[in-house]
C-alpha cells in the first residue's frame, strides 16, 4: 500500500465532503459567550466571528494554528502580561493551558488528532518543547543535541502520524532542524551552505514532507524542502534578493500543504516582499497584494497554504499600512480589514482543508483578538 497516496485520497475525499457548505457550518457553531456574532466581510471573506480567551488581559488573544476539524490554538496574555496557551474547539469552547514550570507558554501547531505542539519556558530561561495530548497530557521534549545554556527546544509542527519538527540551539551557540519521528528516531537538518549555523524547520506534512529556511555563509536567506528519503532541496524564488538579509522565506504556519506545495515570501534587492507559490514541479507562481509596498520590508507575506491551494496572509503599503487578504487557487486575490470599529491591523495565520481560517486582529488600543473567516471562491 502506498500510504502517502492512501493518505492524500482520504484527505481530499474528507475535505471535499465538508467543503461549501459545511465550511460555513463550522464557523457558526455554537460559540462560547465571549465570541461575536458572525459578519460577511466582502463576498469572499464570510462567517467572520472574533473571539477572545475570558482570562486574556490587555495583550489579547493570538490564534497561532488550526486542523480541519476547525480546532484552534494559540496564545494569550493574562492581566499581569503572562503568556498562556489556549485550544479552542470548533464549537468554541476554550481551555488554557501550561506545561508544569511554565513562565511562558507558546503553542506552535496542531494535528488532526487534537495534539499540540510548542515551546514553552521555564524560571531559569530554559526552553522545553512540549506535545499536548487531546485529552490534556503534556509530554516535556528537550532535543538530545540541544546544549549550552539557556537550553532551546522548540516544536513547531506535527502531523497525524505524529512525526514532529523543530529547531535546537547547540553548544556553540547554532540553530539546527529537527525531524524527530514516531519510533523516536531523530534526523538533524541543517541547510546546504549553511555551514551549521542556522536552520530552522517549521514545517511537515502526512506525506513526511519537511519545510524551512536558513542562511548561508552570505547572510542570504534561503526556503528548504526535505523529501521523506532525506533530499535536501534548496528553494529560491525568481528574482529573489542575492545579499544579507534578503533571499526566500518560508510561509508562517501550515505552508507546506499534502501536495507539496509551499507558499512564503521572497524579498528582493531592495527588500521589498513578495508572495509566492512553489509547486511540488519546481514551478513559481508570483503574486503581489494590492497596493503593496515594494521597498524598505513593505510588500505580500503569506502565511498559510491549504490543500486547495487558498494561501491566507497579509501585506504593508508603502506607507507601512496593513491589509489581510486571501488568494484563491482560482479565483483571484481579495484583500480585506477586520470589521471591527477602530481596528488597527489584521493578520490571518492559518488556513486548513474546509477554507476556515485564522487569525489575530488588533483594536485601537492595540488589543489582539482572535477570529475565525470561511474563505469563498465564488
Amino acid at each position: 500500500m502506498n500510504t502517502a497516496n492512501t493518505v492524500n485520497r482520504l484527505r481530499t475525499v474528507m475535505a471535499a465532503a465538508l467543503f461549501g457548505a459545511a465550511a460555513s457550518s463550522l464557523a457558526a457553531l455554537p460559540a462560547a459567550a465571549e465570541a461575536q456574532p458572525s459578519v460577511t466581510v466582502n463576498r469572499h471573506v464570510t462567517n467572520w466571528q472574533s473571539f477572545d480567551v475570558p482570562e486574556a488581559g490587555p495583550g489579547g488573544t493570538s490564534p497561532v494554528a488550526m486542523n480541519d476539524l476547525g480546532v484552534i490554538v494559540g496564545n494569550y496574555s493574562d492581566a499581569n502580561g503572562v503568556q498562556h496557551g489556549f485550544v479552542r474547539d470548533a464549537f468554541g469552547c476554550i481551555t488554557s493551558f501550561d506545561p508544569p514550570g511554565s513562565q511562558y507558554t507558546a503553542p506552535q501547531g496542531v494535528n488532526q488528532e487534537g495534539v499540540i505542539v510548542g515551546n514553552f519556558y521555564d524560571a531559569a530561561g530554559n526552553s522545553h518543547g512540549f506535545l499536548r495530548s487531546a485529552h490534556g497530557v503534556i509530554t516535556v521534549y528537550d532535543d538530545p543535541h540541544a546544549g549550552g545554556s539557556p537550553l532551546n527546544t522548540v516544536i513547531r509542527a506535527i502531523n497525524d502520524f505524529r512525526s514532529i519538527v523543530g529547531y535546537f540551539t547547540d553548544a556553540s551557540g547554532n540553530d539546527h532542524g529537527f525531524l524527530r519521528k514516531p519510533d523516536g528516531s531523530e534526523v538533524v537538518i541543517d541547510g546546504p551552505g549553511s555551514g551549521g549555523i542556522f536552520t530552522h524547520v517549521g514545517q511537515i506534512n502526512d506525506r513526511g514532507e519537511v519545510g524551512g529556511q536558513f542562511f548561508d555563509g552570505s547572510g542570504v536567506w534561503h526556503a528548504l524542502l526535505r523529501h521523506p528519503d532525506g533530499t535536501l532541496v534548496v528553494v529560491d524564488a525568481p528574482g529573489a534578493g542575492t545579499y544579507g538579509n534578503t533571499g526566500t522565506f518560508i510561509g508562517f504556519n501550515q505552508a507546506l500543504n499534502l501536495n507539496g506545495e509551499i507558499t512564503g515570501e521572497y524579498a528582493d534587492n531592495n527588500n521589498g516582499y513578495h508572495g509566492y507559490v512553489r509547486f511540488a514541479n519546481g514551478t513559481f507562481a508570483e503574486f503581489l497584494a494590492p497596493h503593496a509596498g515594494t521597498n524598505q520590508g513593505n510588500g505580500t507575506y503569506p502565511a498559510s497554504l491549504n490543500l486547495w491551494g487558498t494561501v491566507v496572509g497579509f501585506s504593508y503599503d508603502a506607507k507601512g499600512n496593513d491589509h489581510a487578504f486571501v488568494r484563491f487557487a482560482n479565483c483571484g486575490l481579495t484583500q480585506f480589514d477586520a470589521p471591527e470599529p477602530g481596528s488597527q491591523g489584521t493578520y490571518p495565520n492559518a488556513v486548513n482543508s474546509v477554507n476556515l481560517f485564522t487569525g489575530t486582529y488588533y483594536d485601537a488600543n492595540g488589543t489582539a483578538h482572535g477570529f475565525t473567516a470561511v474563505a469563498n471562491c465564488k
